[in-house]
């Protein structure tokens, strides 16, 4: 087994920490293997060779699709050289459908193994793609356990491992020990969390900070935090909250502490959602997309919610506010109702404890490089 290479292409900032948890516990098993592909600099720094790196990509949505048309392209091509040129034993393709299923198709042209890590939302749409998947795809390794179902009702190889996320996200300490580090003294905390993407802070954060002067009217003793992924600019934060009435707290590289410290969070929809699933936190989801990718997202959503803990809950057990119900005035309703109301916040957390038992057991990164490695001996 002594220097297999392995393909892993991840395009978005949550397959890169996912994709560079994978490689770790790959490592772990053989440590000869060589990695090569696209990501983000976690993967990189767990020892994929990035022939691109996803970190300057910033591809949100279907509009935004079209105007990076090029730069996907060119990634493309370099990618197919490379199958090509060093042939792979594997490929395994994180998330990122648009591009990850046309490469699939390529790589089983090449005769290489595919195994997808973390499904793209067939389910919830793009179900007519189920047909690559199970003509390119030789296994499908979930991490929700309605994926599973759903890829046996289509005779695909699947496993369920559980979610990646329940070894990742925790808190430093103790509530009361975080809040004296991040010097925050109010009453109640809410944190707003506009997305990881240039895109998304420019369409979604002047709506949550207007919603936060709203609140602050009503709710004298509330302090607001911006949380940050490392890969914003401030720059770009700075534009929308240089003109404010109130103050917000911004914290950077210490999302979950800032998260586990909150009575509410308010942010765009993805992973966040199961992140605050798993801190216990109450959450209101909003998004913003172009009017192209809305209008796409309306007329082939096959499910009823946005949101992946009202998917798992069958339900709406948070509130969902999209596009231009996603204005100020809607937010800050829905965030005094529930600050406002014991009862709503003790149920919203009844209700999201249910659904992390839901999410399976820790060590799915672990258990998902162990599936993928018997492949690689077969």
């Amino acid at each position: 087994m002594a220097n297999k290479k392995v393909m892993i292409v991840a395009g978005e900032t949550s397959g890169d920490l996912h994709g560079s948890n994978l490689v770790k516990n790959m490592k772990k098993i053989d440590p000869t293997l060589k990695f090569v592909g696209m990501g983000g600099h976690r993967m990189q720094s767990a020892g994929v060779e990035n022939i691109f790196n996803i970190d300057d990509l910033d591809i949100v949505g279907i509009s935004e699709v079209f105007r990076g048309i090029f730069k996907i392209k060119r990634r493309f091509s370099k990618l197919c050289e490379i199958m090509d040129k060093d042939h792979p034993e594997l490929v395994i393709l994180i998330d990122y459908p648009g591009f990850n299923l046309r490469l699939a198709k390529q790589a089983k042209k090449r005769n290489i193994k595919v195994v997808y890590y973390i499904s793209p939302q067939l389910w919830a749409w793009g179900r007519g793609r189920i047909k690559i998947v199970k003509a390119c795809v030789d296994k499908m390794i979930v991490i929700l356990p309605f994926e599973e179902d759903f890829y046996k009702e289509y005779d695909v190889p699947v496993e369920f491992v559980g979610h990646p996320l329940l070894d990742i996200v925790k808190t430093s300490g103790a509530k009361e020990e975080i809040l004296t580090s991040l010097n925050i003294t109010g009453k109640r905390i809410v944190g707003l969390l506009p997305g990881s993407r240039k895109q998304e802070i420019r369409r979604i954060l002047p709506a949550l900070v207007q919603a936060a002067e709203i609140i602050k009217k009503s709710l004298s003793d509330v302090e607001f935090v911006l949380l940050c992924s490392e890969n914003i600019d401030e720059k770009d934060i700075e534009q929308v909250l240089h003109s404010l009435n109130i103050s917000i707290k911004i914290i950077k590289n210490r999302t979950y502490d800032g998260m586990g410290c909150c009575d509410l969070l308010i942010g765009a929809s993805g992973t966040v959602t199961l992140e605050a699933t798993l801190l216990n936190v109450p959450m209101i989801v909003v998004y913003k997309a172009s009017p192209l990718t809305s209008f796409l997202f309306k007329t082939f959503l096959s499910v009823p919610h946005i949101g992946l803990v009202n998917i798992m809950a069958g339900k709406r057990i948070v509130p969902e506010l999209l596009q231009e119900e996603a204005n100020p005035e809607n937010i800050s309703r829905c965030a005094l109702d529930i600050l406002n109301s014991n009862e709503k916040m003790s149920d919203i957390k009844n209700r999201l404890s249910k659904i992390k038992k839901k999410l399976g057991s820790p060590g799915a990164s672990k258990r998902a490089a162990e599936s993928i490695y018997q492949m690689l001996e077969e």
